[in-house]
């Protein structure tokens, strides 16, 4: 459960900024042009579900909107299929989607996932690799020190929650890549700095789906993300 509130990604971001493309979405979901910060309320989600129109085929796009971590050039990020025994997650297959080398600006770091949902397969369009991975899945994120982190907490090596999941698609048209959900991810072990910004993905075409539960703690966990851009900085991890 995501119960800590958010460090904002705002300081660093702020003084880099370039080009005006910041909103305002306060508390209550009222939305206003501004050059202040972007304010959304973790979800508590620990997966997604595609938005499929046919039940067919389908695709979801992911953008790698910010890194400011030392580690930008080895973490890797990918999603994962996975069923439940009860309270337990058992991963069942993995598709990579951006790869050490996708950083910010990069020819890699907008990735489309294409769904075949009548074979239960996603495929990465750039490296045209397939996995048996249904509409509903997770993310993962590998770093240089041998950990992977998943959005499911328990499957974490350090029982904590490494991602945070933004429901951004009621603002798709005015940032984020058109991204209708966005995950602020912290990459060390015990969290780190708790700062969620080395790595920001935004994704394309897919809901967050809460947890039991996480509608008494919906609003507890909030993001302040400036958006002007795509950016990386290099920072400690």
């Amino acid at each position: 459960m995501r119960k800590r509130m958010v460090a904002l990604l705002a300081g660093a971001m702020l003084m880099m900024a370039t080009s005006a493309m910041a909103i305002t979405v306060g508390p209550d979901g009222s939305y206003v042009k501004s050059n202040n910060l972007i304010e959304f309320y973790d979800t508590g989600a620990e997966s997604v579900v595609l938005n499929d129109a046919d039940g067919v085929s389908d695709d979801a796009n992911a953008f790698m909107l910010l890194e400011l971590a030392g580690y930008y050039g080895t973490n890797t990020l990918g999603i994962y299929g996975f069923t439940m025994s009860g309270t337990t997650v058992n991963v069942v297959n993995t598709l990579q989607v951006f790869a050490g080398g996708d950083n910010v600006g990069s020819d890699g770091s907008d990735t489309s996932l294409e769904f075949d949902l009548l074979a239960g397969t996603v495929k990465n369009s750039i490296t045209g690799v397939t996995a048996s991975i249904g509409k509903n899945f997770g993310f993962y994120l590998t770093t240089q020190e041998g950990y992977t982190f998943y959005t499911h907490t328990s499957l974490n090596a350090d029982n904590k929650d490494h991602f945070r999941v933004y429901d951004t698609s009621a603002h798709t048209g005015t940032g984020f890549s058109q991204s209708d959900v966005v995950l602020g991810i912290e990459d060390l072990y015990n969290l780190g700095d708790h700062d969620y910004d080395d790595m920001v993905v935004g994704v394309t075409d897919v809901s967050p789906v809460p947890e039991p539960g996480t509608m008494l703690l919906f609003g507890i966990g909030m993001l302040g993300l400036a958006v002007y851009g795509k950016r990386r900085m290099n920072k400690e991890a």
